[in-house]
């Protein structure tokens, strides 16, 4: 199988063979619904991409839900920027592959298959030789810690791999912070009216948040600490929605449908306005991009970020507004 061919299967990305830091794909579906599929992705981008979340039934009577409002983007750039030219050494973890038909290969992509194959760069001075590893039909692979030199087309190693035990923490953002980002209401966060706390309830909230042109967002705030939900509420979760203005309009909209914990909140920037922005962004090989509904940002992946690279990024469309994260990360 080409590697063009293993690129347009991403979305098969095996789960037990990420790092241990990367959520899993079922962890990611289960709190986010995404607007937009991946036109090309990296292992990361797949991971780190926000779009539109899942919906938990949430409605409520006038003056039951709670608003506020966000910041605008940062316009601090992401780390791990590097400036052109950069020569120094890139450290990641990373699925790395050897099979009868290649040697060793730093893989972007893993297909599932009953011999796991692989898409990526060749690796310069690998050995298995004291690694943890699985083995089958001639192909060896496993998860480590690499550390060495990119020229953009083969990783070459300075220091020998590790087993990624889960220590090593890339220089990307943290994860999304899901909690609810409006204050708690008296009394905890809790239904009002528990017939519309409903699947149904939940479709329907969710039609109304996407019609609306003023929708940025929306996610289901689920696992609060008990110390903020109220001890009668039947299930402690919070219907989140970002929108750019009339949040009170809004929120009356919302509350014909739901009957749960709701929170509006309004940020600077559309739905439909980030994804226009990434969908103008040029995308090639292992890139990958997506709407970041909690930062309010697009986030555009890429192998090795460049100062450059972000600069004309934030000349096109702002400060802030599309946050360059490369895949390899910069030690020196």
């Amino acid at each position: 199988m080409s590697e063009a061919e293993l690129e347009r299967l991403v979305a098969t990305v095996v789960d037990e063979h990420r790092p241990e830091w990367q959520p899993s794909f079922e962890e990611l579906t289960a709190r986010w619904r995404r607007r937009r599929s991946l036109r090309r992705a990296s292992i990361m981008a797949a991971v780190v991409v926000v779009a539109t979340a899942v919906l938990v039934p949430v409605a409520l009577p006038k003056g039951a839900g709670h608003q506020g409002s966000a910041p605008s983007p940062s316009a601090s750039p992401a780390p791990g920027l590097v400036p052109d030219g950069y020569t120094g050494r890139f450290r990641l973890a990373a699925t790395v592959m050897e099979s009868p038909t290649h040697g060793p290969r730093l893989c972007m992509i893993v297909m599932t298959s009953w011999v796991p194959q692989c898409g990526g760069f060749d690796i310069a001075g690998w050995t298995w030789e004291g690694l943890t590893n699985e083995s089958m039909q001639g192909t060896t692979w496993g998860t480590y810690v690499i550390t060495g030199t990119f020229d953009g087309h083969t990783f070459a190693l300075t220091e020998p791999a590790a087993v990624d035990n889960g220590q090593f923490t890339p220089h990307r953002r943290s994860s999304p912070d899901f909690d609810p980002p409006c204050p708690v209401p008296v009394g905890g966060w809790r239904p009002i009216d528990p017939t519309k706390v409903s699947q149904d309830a939940l479709s329907a909230a969710d039609a109304v948040a996407n019609a609306d042109p003023d929708f940025a967002g929306t996610w289901n705030a689920g696992n609060l600490p008990r110390a903020v939900v109220s001890p009668e509420d039947p299930a402690p979760f919070v219907l989140v929605v970002f929108y750019t203005k009339d949040l009170a309009r809004h929120e009356a909209d919302l509350r014909t449908v739901w009957g749960g914990a709701l929170c509006v909140f309004q940020v600077r920037h559309t739905m439909a306005e980030l994804s226009n922005i990434a969908d103008q962004l040029p995308i090639g090989q292992w890139e990958g991009v997506g709407v970041d509904i909690i930062h309010g940002t697009v986030e555009f992946h890429v192998l090795v970020a460049t100062q450059a690279r972000q600069a004309e990024l934030d000349a096109k469309y702002g400060p802030g507004m599309v946050r360059l994260i490369g895949y390899f990360d910069p030690i020196d």
